[in-house]
């Protein structure tokens, strides 16, 4: 838990303390585009092509912040898109224990649980508006779900398969590698 705990201090801090990163920018323009006029076409901006549904939970948290609870401080509205990042970092610590434990047990659970919360690649992803953290989380979810399926299909963890693939694919294009596995 000291662990885990660690490793959402040290997002948030991060995720306050450090500046924008080159991506950031990009992903939240599309967002803001998305969330304003409604329009997701990528052709009129190069960088727009790699955009997904995903960065629109930042820039909605952004939008949260400055409009009902009237953040003005830069800092903190950018701390407010960056929140969803720290939402995901759960997300993939909470499928981490449950996926290492259906694998090896509640000691392996325990010990991979405990390195990917002091993954410092994963503490600085989680603290940026971007998409990888998300995907890491849906790509641990789509694992959860297909193990689910195999050990009992049926038409509920068939359609939980289908939603873990659909957020893998709403967050990241090379969501495609997950289908042959």
């Amino acid at each position: 838990w000291l662990a885990v705990a660690f490793a959402v201090l040290a997002t948030l801090w991060t995720a306050f303390a450090n500046d924008g990163t080159t991506d950031e920018p990009m992903h939240l323009a599309w967002s803001r585009r998305v969330l304003a006029e409604g329009r997701t076409e990528r052709q009129s901006e190069l960088h727009f092509n790699s955009k997904t549904p995903v960065t629109v939970l930042n820039q909605a948290a952004r939008r949260f912040a400055r409009g009902p609870l009237h953040v003005r401080d830069p800092r903190k509205a950018r701390l407010a898109a960056r929140v969803p990042g720290l939402l995901w970092l759960g997300v993939v610590l909470a499928a981490t224990f449950r996926l290492a434990r259906h694998c090896a047990g509640p000691l392996g659970a325990h010990l991979a649980t405990l390195a990917v919360a002091l993954d410092p690649n994963l503490i600085a992803h989680s603290s940026s508006a971007t998409v990888d953290t998300a995907y890491a989380a849906a790509t641990l979810l789509t694992i959860l779900a297909a193990l689910a399926f195999a050990r009992r299909p049926g038409p509920a963890a068939g359609a939980a398969l289908g939603l873990a693939l659909g957020l893998a694919f709403s967050t990241k294009f090379t969501a495609f590698l997950l289908i042959p596995g």
